[in-house]
């Protein structure tokens, strides 16, 4: 991204804050999804039925199990050799949402038990759990560079940087690491007080076709967790926001 920003930034004359827009790219890994074709247990995946060790209860809320929305082997992630990986090197998380027309899951403390996140670190004796909510697709990994949103006390830098945004490969999509593409609020502002630490994106998912997937109206969920709670492997302390248009 570096020489196409630095080329927009000449080009839409917001050279006196170029020190600012360069500051705003981050890492993340960009997620995409491909046909199965019968993925091996313990394969990184959006939907189909999770992969859980057999002494591991199945998460439920109000006694309904939660849909399983999909798994990822972080060995997968770890060989991507990002700068910044505050992730375990090995093992599988597993995230799952309680998506109901009953009860609109958002993150409110009242529905804590409406997502979850497990972690395991020895993935030999996993099984298949549950039931498919979405149909099973292969997940892509790259490593990608993208830019975050900023605000300028001048309302011509913003409308010149809303320009410059539109030229750039800065897309909603599935996410992990990075900084959440935030439709409503900032979720990081909204999960603040709920996580130990900075906060990390642990999984982004978008309104998806391909996966039968719909948050709201063409919303996203987060999965964010403090990295005081992320360096001790606490998982079940991830908070979480639904945010749609």
């Amino acid at each position: 991204m570096s020489e196409r920003l630095q080329q927009l930034i000449t080009e839409f004359t917001l050279d006196h804050v170029r020190a600012d827009i360069l500051s705003a790219v981050y890492e993340c890994v960009s997620i995409s999804s491909a046909p199965a074709e019968r993925l091996p247990g313990g394969a990184s995946k959006f939907g189909g039925v999770a992969d859980l060790p057999a002494e591991t209860a199945y998460p439920s809320f109000n006694g309904t199990p939660l849909s399983f929305i999909g798994q990822i082997n972080l060995t997968e992630v770890s060989a991507l050799r990002l700068k910044h990986n505050p992730l375990p090197m090995s093992g599988m998380l597993s995230f799952f949402y309680y998506n109901s027309d009953e009860v609109s899951v958002y993150g409110e403390p009242e529905h804590r038990d409406g997502w979850r996140v497990l972690y395991t670190d020895d993935t030999s004796g996993m099984s298949a759990q549950g039931a498919a909510s979405y149909p099973e697709r292969r997940m892509l990994f790259k490593k990608a560079e993208k830019l975050e949103f900023l605000y300028f006390e001048q309302d011509e830098d913003d409308q010149k940087f809303e320009k410059l945004m539109d030229q750039l490969d800065n897309r909603l999509d599935h996410q992990l690491l990075g900084i959440p593409m935030s439709i409503q609020g900032e979720v990081f502002e909204e999960t603040a007080e709920h996580i130990d630490g900075k906060p990390v994106l642990l999984f982004q998912v978008d309104t998806d076709n391909k996966l039968d997937m719909m948050w709201g109206d063409m919303g996203m969920l987060y999965y964010v967790i403090g990295a005081r709670a992320l360096a001790s492997k606490r998982f079940e302390k991830t908070w979480f926001s639904m945010q749609c248009y």
